[in-house]
This record gives C-alpha cells, structure tokens and sequence, in this order.
C-alpha cells in the first residue's frame, strides 16, 4: 500500500460534469460552486483560476460537504442541465424539518439535510436519497414521484453513503454512521429489491461508525468500506470482512474510489493522506 502526500486542498468535492476534453472543471468548496480552466492558470496547488457558478433560489441549509450528482441540494434535491446557470426543484423537503431539532443558529451547523444522493449507473432516473436525520428517499423517474425508504432499515442513523449497483438494477448498498448519537456500531445494508426490504452485511465488521462503501467494478461480490479506523475488503458480498491492507494506520477512511486503469482502490483518510492498494487479487 502507497500514500501520497501533498497540498492540503479544502476543495470538499470535485463534481461529476468536470471534462477533460475542455479543461474545464466543477469543484464546491464548501457551499459554492467553483468553475476552473485548468489550461488558462495555474496556482501553487495546480487548480487554475477559480470562477464562481451562481445558483438561483434558496439555499437555506446546506452541509458544508453535502454531496453533489447533478447539482448541489440541502434539503430537497435541485437539477441542473445548463452547467449549473439555472436549478429546477425536483423534489420536496426531504429531511424532518423538526424545527426544534434546529438549534439556536441552524445556520452555523446546519442540520436535518440531504447529505447523500446517487443516480443508478444501470437505470437512468433512478435516484437514491439520504439525509444526516436517516431519512432515506428514491425516485424511479427522476424526481416526478418519490417514495420513502427511511422504515425498511431498523436503525435510524445518519446516512454516510449510498451505492446503487453498477451490475443489479434493484441493488441498491448503504451505510449508516451512529458518531453523532454516540453510537459506534457497524451499520451496512444491502437491498436487492429497490429498497423494499434490506439486509445487514455488517457481519464481522469491527465496531465502529462506517463512512464508505464501494462495489468492486469487476466483481459484484467484492466489495470495500471504510470505517473510523480504517479500510475492509470482503470477497463474498458482506458475509466477511477482511482488513484492507497491511500497513494503513487505524484511521478514519473519509472515501474509497477503485481507479479502473490502474486497478487500485485509492483511499482517501482524515488526517493521514492518501493511501493506494493493488486490488489484482481481490476479484479472482
């Protein structure tokens, strides 16, 4: 296993209609949308010139790392088709919306927002929904009708990621984290029937709050998650979980992406760099 070490960048997301063909890219740092022309400047840090992308409507609560797909949301989900100029509103609130669960400042750590959102990679329109309330939503027509998930899974927990399959169009994998309820179980679920029903692969998993999970893209049965202290591979869909590696340090595993050229699961830690794995034995 290799680290990389470099700039600390705060970019918390680089979004999914960057092209390289145009040497254009989108990031959010934080609650804005930067556009960079990688060819035109470079900074110390190789990131360009940084153009702010203005976003209509309100945005009243919004994580500071709250995912993007097809655009940024907080507690509904907006969709953008012009690079982000304009956003249309595709969804209700999907949070409680408890206003006494709010604070005294909602603003300064907001809270009962839409943390996570994935579109199916097999189906078109299909979208998976999840708030940091462990309220869980989707929608099988891009957002003209949505239906709640949240009573299928036992635990009410925030919702650390969401992982449509890339291989079963029902197969959906998520997981939960218990960190702000004090609660430092393994949650891991999987459901084989568009959300209907799930089932805990969890299994051997060390205690502790799970943050990621990743299908292996050439094998459905391989997968990878990431914990508070550190990284897992399981060989045979979830019923047992192996360490991830050798020489990663008990750490907290922030994300996992599998780079396909390279075959390597690059592992990205709070606090501990950037770690990569040859994954060539894993899919055999």
């Amino acid at each position: 296993m290799a680290r990389s070490s470099g700039p600390f960048v705060d970019f918390s997301e680089v979004l999914p209609w960057s092209d390289e063909a145009t040497g254009l890219a989108f990031v959010r740092d934080g609650k804005v949308v930067h556009k960079i022309d990688v060819e035109k400047h470079h900074h110390d840090i190789e990131l360009g010139d940084l153009h702010r992308v203005e976003r209509s409507g309100d945005l009243a609560r919004l994580k500071w790392k709250t995912r993007s797909h097809d655009g940024p949301q907080h507690t509904m989900v907006r969709y953008s088709h012009d690079d982000g100029r304009t956003w249309q509103k595709i969804s209700p609130d999907l949070s409680y919306n408890d206003k006494a669960q709010l604070g005294v400042n909602p603003s300064a750590i907001p809270y009962q927002t839409v943390v996570q959102m994935a579109e199916s990679p097999v189906k078109k329109d299909l979208l998976y929904i999840g708030s940091d309330d462990g309220r869980i939503h989707t929608t099988i027509d891009g957002g003209k009708e949505w239906s709640e998930l949240t009573s299928h899974i036992p635990v009410k927990r925030w919702i650390s990621r969401l992982v449509p399959s890339q291989f079963a169009e029902g197969t959906i994998y998520i997981t939960q984290r218990g960190r702000e309820d004090d609660d430092f179980g393994a949650y891991v679920w999987k459901s084989t029937d568009y959300g209907k029903t799930f089932t805990s692969i969890a299994s051997n998993l060390p205690a502790g709050p799970v943050n990621v999970i990743r299908e292996d893209p050439r094998n459905p049965r391989v997968l990878y998650a990431g914990t508070d202290f550190g990284a897992f591979v399981s060989t045979n869909g979830g019923a047992t979980w192996n360490v991830l590696g050798k020489n990663l340090p008990s750490v907290q595993v922030a994300d996992l992406q599998f780079h396909k050229r390279e075959n390597i699961v690059v592992i990205a830690t709070y606090g501990r760099g950037m770690w990569t794995i040859d994954a060539s034995a894993f899919a055999k």
